[in-house]
Parts: structure tokens; sequence; C-alpha cells
């Protein structure tokens, strides 16, 4: 990786795989659905509760939101009148 891109400084995966890498490597355990209202309130209070409840709602968003990268693009772009229906229109935020 490091011959490819050279400048690159650290990687983000969402998906767990072996891989040779050099250096320190973080795991981020998924969100619980208490920590998952807690940073939706602390980013847009009750609207940002909202906003998971009807995450939880939508087909495949409960457990993407469980990702707190996903969690974090949901919650800075939707709003309730545009709100994403499934797993596949909230990975098209990105």
């Amino acid at each position: 990786m490091s011959r490819d891109y050279p400048l690159l400084v650290f990687v983000i995966s969402s998906r767990q795989q072996e891989m040779p890498v050099e250096g320190m490597t973080v795991t981020v355990s998924p969100l619980t659905e208490d920590q998952q209202l807690k940073i939706a309130e602390g980013m847009h209070g009750v609207q940002g509760q909202k906003l998971v409840d009807r995450a939880w709602r939508s087909p495949g968003g409960r457990g993407l939101i469980t990702t707190p990268l996903y969690l974090n693009a949901l919650l800075t772009v939707a709003s309730p009148e545009h709100f994403p229906d499934t797993m596949e229109a909230i990975l098209r935020l990105f």
C-alpha cells in the first residue's frame, strides 16, 4: 500500500479483512442504540433522535447506523423532508 500511496497517513475500512498494515490498528465497535441516540441528540437535539428512530424503521437502516461513519453521514445530510428510505439511499449520501 505504501508503494501505491506514499502520502497515505491512515486507512479507514468498514469491513474487517486481513491486510498487512504496519503500525497501530484500531477497531471501532458498533454503536449501541443508546450511543446512537446520544450522538444524534448532541448533534441535533430531539430532531436528531427522530432521525435515528426513522433510520431504525427503514429497511437496512438499523444495522447501518451502528457504524459511526454512516450515522454521522445520515445526521449531517438527512432532514425530515429529505430522508433516505433504504440502506442504499443512505449509502448514496457518500
